[in-house]
C-alpha cells in the first residue's frame, strides 16, 4: 500500500497518491500509444518516399534508354549519310571515269579523222597526178 510521507494510512491522501499513480499511467500509455502511431506514419512516409524515388529512378532509367536509342539511331543516320556521300562520290569518281575515256575516245577520233582527211587530200593529189600522167601520155 501507497502512503504518502508524513500521512496516516488509508487516508484520503492514499488515494489521491492511487489516483495520481492510475493517471499517470494511463497518460503514460496514450503517449506510448501516441508514439507507435507516429512511427507507424513515419514508416507509412518512409515507403511512400521509396516508392517515389523508385518511381523516379524508373523515369530516369527509361530516359537513359530513349537517350540510348536515340544515340544508336544517330550514329545509324550519320553513318548512313556517310555511306550515301560515298556511294555519291563513288558514282562521281565513275562518272569521271567514263568521261575521261569518252574525251579519249573523242580525241583519237579527231586523229583519225584528221588522218581520213589527210588520206582524202592524198588521193585527191593522186587522182590529179594520174590525170596529168595521162594527159602527157596521150600528147
Amino acid at each position: 500500500m501507497l502512503t504518502a510521507v508524513g500521512l496516516t494510512p488509508g487516508g484520503s491522501s492514499t488515494v489521491h497518491i492511487y489516483t495520481q499513480t492510475i493517471h499517470i499511467t494511463t497518460q503514460l500509455a496514450t503517449r506510448t500509444t501516441q508514439l507507435t502511431t507516429r512511427t507507424t506514419q513515419l514508416t507509412t512516409r518512409t515507403t511512400q518516399i521509396n516508392d517515389k524515388n523508385n518511381t523516379f529512378n524508373d523515369k530516369n532509367n527509361t530516359i537513359n534508354d530513349n537517350n540510348n536509342t536515340i544515340n544508336k539511331n544517330n550514329t545509324i543516320n550519320n553513318n548512313t549519310i556517310n555511306n550515301n556521300t560515298i556511294n555519291k562520290n563513288n558514282t562521281i569518281n565513275k562518272n569521271n571515269t567514263i568521261n575521261n575515256k569518252n574525251n579519249t575516245i573523242n580525241n583519237k577520233n579527231k586523229t583519225i579523222n584528221k588522218n581520213n582527211t589527210t588520206n582524202n587530200m592524198n588521193n585527191t593529189i593522186n587522182n590529179n597526178n594520174n590525170t596529168i600522167n595521162n594527159k602527157n601520155n596521150t600528147n
